[in-house]
């Protein structure tokens, strides 16, 4: 089921979702995961299914934690926006877990292309959205893989990758 509660898109659902649809209209994203692939908690019922890979797509569970959340002025807050980047990829060689990180870097660039009519940079979208420069840091890049007990094997890694918001409070 999608979206329940009758409440105002916050600062961090509409920086995320952005990020996810960034992801969805890449084109080498598309080719090598697959829209049904990418799952990002939108209350769709692929986002209980279980985590393993096919044969021929990895799957890419992203999730939201903001974090370190401050007071920036009496009507602002500023905090970090880290996603949670989670692959299961059926391979035990560890370059395609690095190659797949590296397909999220070259979609998330800051002068990435916009999704069409907007017309503004992904960068900019950021911004305008509440991200306080639109560039996002990749500082904790999923290279920790954990080969699957599975008996063809998979690897299974995760990281994280994080932006600074600014959110007013009104």
């Amino acid at each position: 089921m999608p979206k329940s509660l009758k409440t105002k898109q916050s600062v961090w659902s509409k920086v995320f979702r952005r990020i996810v649809a960034q992801l969805e209209t890449d084109l080498d994203v598309k080719r090598v995961v697959g829209l049904d692939n990418l799952r990002s908690w939108k209350g769709v019922p692929g986002d209980k299914a279980p985590f393993s890979p096919s044969s021929t797509a990895p799957v890419v569970r992203l999730t939201p934690q903001p974090k370190s959340v401050e007071w920036y002025a009496e009507d602002m807050q500023a905090g970090t926006l880290y996603v949670q980047v989670e692959f299961a990829i059926q391979s035990l060689c560890v370059d395609d877990v690095s190659d797949l990180w590296d397909l999220f870097v070259r979609a998330l660039r800051p002068g990435g292309t916009p999704i069409p009519d907007t017309g503004y940079s992904f960068a900019s979208d950021l911004v305008a959205l509440g991200a306080e420069t639109g560039e996002i840091a990749f500082s904790d890049p999923a290279f920790d893989p954990q080969p699957s007990t599975e008996p063809d094997g998979f690897f299974f890694a995760s990281g994280h990758f994080r932006l600074v918001m600014l959110r007013s409070i009104y």
